[in-house]
Formats: structure tokens, C-alpha cells, sequence
């Protein structure tokens, strides 16, 4: 159960990838598209570094659920911010 939790995990996220990536192309003008796709890249090294000082600072596996928690909850943030900018860029949305 484990290994079919993880393959689906990593299949949901290569498709949350490929979905983003085709919403920049698409919504992104052609002039700034480097310089967005260059932050968003900064940023995710930035939340990377973070994942590794968070288990830096808890590395005792009595302290795993505060990992797991900030994991959850960074998801579940990424999650609403994404369904918050498809509503309000919904109109732009639709015409495509």
C-alpha cells in the first residue's frame, strides 16, 4: 500500500506540473515569461532549502509529525492559493 501511495503521489504531482507549466505558457506573455518562470524557480529552491533547515532543527524522529504537519499544511496552502488565482483569473480561463 505504501508504494502505490507513493507512485500516485509522484504521478499527482508530475501532472500538477505539467498543468502549471502549460498555464504559464498560456497566460504568461511571451516578454516576461523567463523572468516569472526564473522567480518561481528561486522560489521553489527557496521552499526546498526550507524543507532541509526544518529537518536540520528536528531531526529526532520523535519530532517526525512536525514535518509532517508542515508539509501538510504548505500543500494545502499551495492548494488554496492555486484555486484562488484560477477563480479569479476565470474569465481568462474560459477563453482558452
Amino acid at each position: 500500500m505504501l508504494i502505490i501511495g507513493v507512485i500516485a503521489s509522484r504521478v499527482g504531482l508530475y501532472v500538477f506540473d505539467i498543468a502549471i507549466t502549460q498555464f504559464m505558457q498560456e497566460l504568461i506573455p511571451e516578454d516576461i515569461r523567463g523572468v516569472i518562470g526564473g522567480v518561481q524557480k528561486s522560489l521553489n529552491a527557496l521552499f526546498d532549502l526550507t524543507t532541509y533547515g526544518l529537518g536540520f532543527l528536528f531531526p529526532d524522529p520523535s519530532s517526525f509529525y512536525i514535518l509532517v504537519a508542515t508539509g501538510f499544511y504548505s500543500v494545502g496552502l499551495a492548494m488554496c492559493l492555486y484555486l484562488g488565482g484560477v477563480y479569479y483569473h476565470r474569465d481568462i480561463i474560459r477563453k482558452l
